[in-house]
Order: C-alpha cells, then sequence, then structure tokens
C-alpha cells in the first residue's frame, strides 16, 4: 500500500510540472518584465544624454584649447612691428620665424575662427567651427564680443585673446582667456 501512495503522490507532482503556466501568471510575468525593462531604458537613455553632453563640453574646450595655443605661439614671435587689429575679431601681423604675414579673423556670418597666410595666398583655413560629425557647431565670440584687444594703450606688442567658444547644439561654452607679449624686443 505504501508503494502505492508514493506513486500517486509522485504521479502528482509530475502531472502539476507538466501543466504549465496559467493566464494569470503569465500576465504578471509580463508585467514585472515591462516594469523592469523601463526602468532599466529610463536609466540608460540618462547615461546616454549625460555622455553626449560630457562628450560636446570636452569637444568644446579641446577645440578652444587648440585655437588659443596655435594663436599665441605664432604671436609669440610677430616682429617689433607688433600686431595690428584692424577691428576687435581681426589681427594681423608678421611671423619672424617665417616671414609670413599672417592673419586671423572670426567671420561674423558662421562664427568660426580663420587662419590666412597673406604672404603666400590660399585662401582662410578654418581653425574651429566642425565638430567630429563635420557640423558647424563650434562658435566662437558669436555675441560679438571682442576676440583680441590692447590690454595696455599704446603697446602694441601685447595682445589681450578672450576666446569663447559655444557649441550650439547643447549650449555648452568654454572660455579662454591669455595674453601674448612678442619676444621680438629681446631677441634683437
Amino acid at each position: 500500500m505504501r508503494f502505492f501512495r508514493e506513486q500517486k503522490w509522485r504521479h502528482n507532482i509530475n502531472r502539476s510540472f507538466n501543466q504549465g503556466f496559467t493566464l494569470v501568471e503569465l500576465l504578471v510575468g509580463l508585467v514585472i518584465t515591462v516594469v523592469l525593462l523601463s526602468g532599466v531604458l529610463g536609466i540608460l537613455g540618462v547615461s546616454v544624454r549625460a555622455w553626449g553632453a560630457g562628450r560636446s563640453q570636452v569637444e568644446v574646450q579641446q577645440t578652444a584649447r587648440y585655437a588659443i595655443d596655435l594663436m599665441s605661439r605664432e604671436l609669440r614671435y610677430a616682429d617689433s612691428r607688433g600686431y595690428s587689429l584692424p577691428d576687435s575679431r581681426t589681427i594681423v601681423f608678421y611671423d619672424l620665424r617665417t616671414g609670413n604675414q599672417l592673419k586671423y579673423n572670426v567671420s561674423t556670418t558662421d562664427f568660426i575662427l580663420y587662419r590666412e597666410n597673406l604672404t603666400t595666398g590660399g585662401g582662410p583655413q578654418p581653425i574651429t567651427g566642425a565638430n567630429v560629425q563635420n557640423v558647424n557647431n563650434v562658435q566662437i565670440n558669436n555675441d560679438g564680443s571682442a576676440l583680441f584687444s590692447f590690454p595696455t594703450p599704446g603697446d602694441n606688442l601685447t595682445v589681450s585673446i578672450t576666446l569663447k567658444a559655444t557649441d550650439t547644439f547643447t549650449g555648452q561654452t568654454a572660455v579662454l582667456r591669455t595674453a601674448v607679449s612678442s619676444l621680438s624686443r629681446y631677441l634683437k
């Protein structure tokens, strides 16, 4: 008799495993899955936006730093004739190392910083403006503020640079300031 009871008990257990899920169990499982996935996707969306904003900020800062470094390096070797500022967004000078007359200019239409070699020609070359997607989104001093100025009146061998780079997609802004003195007075 004991043998039959054990067989019956095992048969009931096997039958309960073979029955599958009820509709209510499936719906509860589906609801739990949807709630968990929506939470994970929400966190993923926030993470992707934060990564994009961080990438944009780094790109704007690198663009501004590159432009300031390039201008400072070349402006440091302006000859004793100094710098001429036709306006606060343009600077023209002679580079002692190459003997070329160079011009930096911020366009008032697209707010891109251009470098032009006036001696050899070739036209203006953009220094800033495009990001990795080749879209014009990094604008320089797009508020019309001065890029170049003389910090000391009458001293045309020292120029102050205030570069404000703005990403038009995210609104991220980096402001860099420096003053560059020509080494030509010391190289004589």
